[in-house]
């Protein structure tokens, strides 16, 4: 079972700062804040050393201020350097005192409320009613339930959070802690939160604007499964703040395993959007323990795919795009991550201009990660058992044609790529080929070494069923191979 979770987390601040407020703008401008923030920064820097962001939520203005040295410079981790950090309305009413190591932004974990940490610990702050949850907490999680807020983890235990302070203990079984409490308190969970903006940013000028920048520090109970620190980079131009930037936090995670391995993807998604389109995307596997200590992480290696966000297939013979994801990370079974995605035929593939292709991660008993690799261009074949399914995909051939037609499509793959992938399977263990072709073919390889007449011996369970599995496809594209295949002609590259 596969659980999958995506909070999306927009900026739906929208306000404008214009020079109709008469105030005008420095070289030292605050990233464009509006007319009230730009009255309270002066008091603020006198009573504190740093005023590093602001946001505005429906009915106040809060400020994040600082004492000590803050340093700020990475755009993927927080601050360093001796500080402590502390919240602030518009009317200078306090709602955190200058004495916590990170602040988080408002309603990233609970509605209502705003994360912080404290010496590695985490609590909450009601940003209407300036109540506090004191920081007892390893990590918080969103929970699906009115009773609660949240729910937080106090080393290998699980409690509900109530709005008053009060905390009760879950009770899960002996693996299943963690994963039921996916499955009950995020699963679901869409998470809308406020950004909040860099008041410290460099002004770009050219005469005519400035940019301010948005800012998101990641909720802990996101953090904990490897999603970067921070995110910075939403741009807002001269005097208008505007909802043009979209992050995404998916993760999935096998659930069949009765262990106390339990292994995600966390896949971490960019959209710049209102005409500044642009992904950006990080998958990461990581592995943990019953109650979501980490085990191991590992990011994936996105060189593989050289066709990502923007690469389309447009059929001329229907008249539409093909309905195709490009890449995907996903669990195999409990011990195999899959890459599924399209590269050109710099990889080998004898056959394609652009193939569909998989990379392959293990995860093993102790849960450490490493990428697997073989010397076959099919090396599905060699780490799973195959299904139906593994034989269809993207395959263009190009034809280097005019500007009506540039491909030929194949949406599974053909007889010729069987033979290939089958013999190959043979040549890995150092098969003697009688065959010319597949003689000749295999000695222009590097790791091919010609010693056995029979290799039957070195065969796998793995291999041996994938050797007559791919006997019987082969049998079927015999009988009408264009009617399993589909060819037809297309116009295929890189745009929107």
């Amino acid at each position: 079972m596969f659980i999958f979770f995506t909070a999306v987390l927009l900026s739906f601040i929208s306000f404008k700062s214009s020079m109709d407020d008469g105030v005008e703008d420095s070289q030292d401008s605050f990233g464009s804040p509006d007319s009230i923030v730009r009255a309270m920064l002066p008091g603020l820097k006198k009573e504190y050393s740093d005023v590093p962001y602001f946001t505005k939520l429906d009915d106040q203005y809060l400020f994040y201020v600082v004492k000590g040295n803050w340093i700020d410079t990475n755009a993927k981790n927080f601050a360093v350097g001796h500080y402590k950090l502390g919240l602030l309305n518009e009317k200078k009413e306090v709602l955190l005192k200058a004495e916590y190591n990170k602040i988080y932004n408002p309603d990233g974990t609970a509605r209502g409320y705003i994360e912080f940490e404290k010496n590695g610990k985490r609590g909450l702050v009601n940003y209407h009613t300036k109540k506090i949850i004191s920081p007892e907490y390893d990590v918080i999680f969103p929970y699906n339930n009115w009773e609660a807020i949240a729910v937080g983890r106090i080393a290998r235990k699980f409690y509900k959070i109530y709005s008053d302070g009060r905390k009760e203990q879950l009770i899960f079984g002996k693996y299943d802690g963690w994963r039921d409490l996916l499955k009950q308190v995020i699963v679901n969970k869409n998470t809308n939160l406020h950004l909040i903006y860099d008041l410290n940013v460099k002004v770009v000028r050219d005469e005519e604007y400035s940019i301010a920048k948005g800012v998101v520090v990641t909720p802990s109970f996101l953090y904990d499964l490897k999603f970067d620190e921070k995110y910075i980079g939403v741009e807002f131009f001269d005097n208008v703040f505007e909802s043009i930037y979209e992050l995404e936090f998916n993760f999935n995670f096998y659930y069949g395993r009765k262990s106390d391995i339990n292994s995600f993807i966390s896949t971490f998604i960019e959209r710049g959007v209102s005409g500044r389109d642009y992904v950006n995307r990080k998958d990461r596997i990581v592995v943990t323990d019953s109650v979501g200590d980490n085990r191991d992480v590992m990011e994936i290696d996105r060189s593989v795919s050289v066709i990502e966000d923007y690469f389309y297939i447009y059929s001329l013979e229907n008249n539409c795009d093909f309905n195709t994801d490009f890449y995907r990370v996903f669990h195999q079974n409990d011990s195999i991550v899959r890459v599924n995605c399209i590269r050109d035929s710099m990889n080998g593939n004898p056959n394609y201009s652009y193939a569909t292709y998989n990379v392959f991660y293990k995860i093993d008993k102790q849960g450490f990660i490493e990428k697997i690799e073989s010397n076959r261009l099919y090396d599905i074949t060699k780490f799973m058992e195959m299904h139906e399914s593994d034989f269809d995909g993207d395959f263009i051939i190009d034809l280097n044609a005019n500007s009506d037609t540039n491909g030929i499509h194949y949406s599974h793959l053909r007889l010729v790529d069987l033979e290939l992938m089958r013999n190959e399977i043979f040549a890995d263990y150092g098969y003697k080929f009688k065959n010319e072709k597949w003689k000749k073919y295999f000695s222009a390889k590097y790791w091919y070494k010609a010693e056995y007449d029979n290799i039957d011996r070195f065969l796998s369970p793995i291999d041996k069923h994938n050797i007559e599995f791919i006997k019987k496809k082969e049998q079927e594209l015999l009988k009408n191979e264009n009617l399993i295949t589909k060819p037809t002609y297309v116009n295929y590259g890189y745009g929107y």
